[in-house]
């Protein structure tokens, strides 16, 4: 399974989980398009490729909490999911996003 990383309409890279790890792969084409238009991806932490135990903070702060049970309930996220199986079923959902998300 992977999850598309976007910054507004550009697609940052692609994250997966293998083993305990997060493998993130990031677009450095696209990581040049958006800074070109003034984007500040640096921010998020996927600016570069990276193999990491834990997720940044930025893909942390996407996944819905308790307070969050509407998002939880039409994503079918499950308190037993790991955060990477509630990052991709909230990859799959066609919500109001802000400008840093996930899509599958």
């Amino acid at each position: 399974m992977k999850i598309n990383v976007y910054y507004k309409e550009i697609k940052l890279g692609e994250l997966s989980h293998v083993t305990n790890n997060y493998i993130y792969k990031a677009n450095k084409q696209n990581i040049e398009k958006a800074h070109k238009k003034g984007y500040i991806t640096f921010l998020y932490k996927c600016d570069d490729s990276f193999i990491s135990e834990e997720l940044p903070f930025s893909l942390q702060n996407l996944i819905p909490t308790e307070k969050q049970q509407d998002i939880l309930l039409l994503a079918d996220i499950n308190k037993n999911d790991s955060d990477f199986e509630k990052l991709y079923k909230l990859s799959k959902l066609d919500l109001e996003t802000t400008d840093f998300y996930v899509k599958s």
